[in-house]
């Protein structure tokens, strides 16, 4: 089926030299892994596309920016859909998006700054401020110590990828009555989240009159989009941001190479102690 030996594939592989792994079925364009354990709407992480068919492959000079923004990109272009397109901003033209420096945060980002009648703001934290200020995506960048001093009086949609319960009843008190909508994405701020930690019926009261939250998975959007809208059209337009966005990601974060058990260990230890 074209999958012979030398074709280069993307798709979610291991940390490894060498993985063997059960095909479930296989064309021209790829395969599909056999992952009894994953639910039917996780489909997407077990398909691996053969590069030379693969309407998001752009070339070997790019392939390291493209495993480190590529799993997400998808999450990016598609919360952009869901937002503007399949709910027209929820009647809000001012997007806040928490997590600023999350790679999905600032794809996201990047989607509605091409649309020239939405503006962004990115909630970081102290520390990230510069680097997402370096990005030049967000129409401004705020710290989480500062969000009292954001414009109570626009009407506002927070897209949240960090989680963070307190932040979150926060923003919505500040902008009561003018938040329309919190769109739950990630959890970077995982021990504080809505979903780690169910509100109680004290909280609940509160937030009676707040804006209402809800959470937006990926898969189910794209599974909707695809009965919705003409399969081509989408992987153009798909296709032209991708590689617009490759040209520019080089700039956002430079990639150094590691080889070798060892060098992998130290990364890791690196990144997990945030250094």
């Amino acid at each position: 089926a074209g999958l012979g030996k030398g074709s280069r594939f993307y798709g979610y592989l291991p940390m490894s030299t060498h993985v063997v792994m059960d095909v479930e079925s296989a064309s021209e364009h790829g395969f599909v892994a056999s992952r009894p354990q994953l639910p039917a709407d996780r489909m997407v992480y077990n398909q691996y596309s053969i590069t030379r068919h693969d309407p998001l492959y752009i070339s070997r000079e790019t392939e390291n920016h493209m495993m480190l923004f590529r799993p997400l990109f998808l999450t990016s272009y598609f919360l952009d859909d869901y937002v503007v397109i399949g709910h027209g901003g929820y009647g809000a033209r001012t997007v806040i998006i928490t997590s600023a420096s999350s790679k999905t945060s600032f794809g996201l980002a990047y989607m509605l700054q091409m649309r020239l009648d939405y503006k962004t703001i990115g909630l970081t934290s102290k520390r990230n401020t510069g680097f997402v200020e370096s990005l030049k995506l967000y129409d401004r960048v705020v710290s989480y110590d500062d969000v009292g001093s954001l414009d109570k009086g626009e009407a506002v949609v927070i897209v949240d990828m960090a989680g963070n319960r307190v932040l979150n009843d926060t923003l919505r008190r500040h902008y009561l009555g003018k938040c329309k909508q919190v769109v739950g994405v990630g959890l970077s701020h995982w021990t504080q989240s809505h979903f780690v930690k169910k509100a109680t019926k004290k909280e609940d009261a509160k937030g009676e009159n707040l804006a209402p939250m809800h959470t937006f998975f990926a898969p189910g959007w794209i599974k909707r989009r695809k009965k919705d809208a003409d399969r081509a059209q989408v992987w153009e337009k798909m296709r032209t941001v991708w590689a617009n966005m490759m040209q520019t990601a080089p700039s956002w974060i430079p990639i150094t190479e590691h080889h070798g058990v060892q060098a992998v260990r130290e990364v890791y230890q690196a990144m997990a102690k945030g250094s």
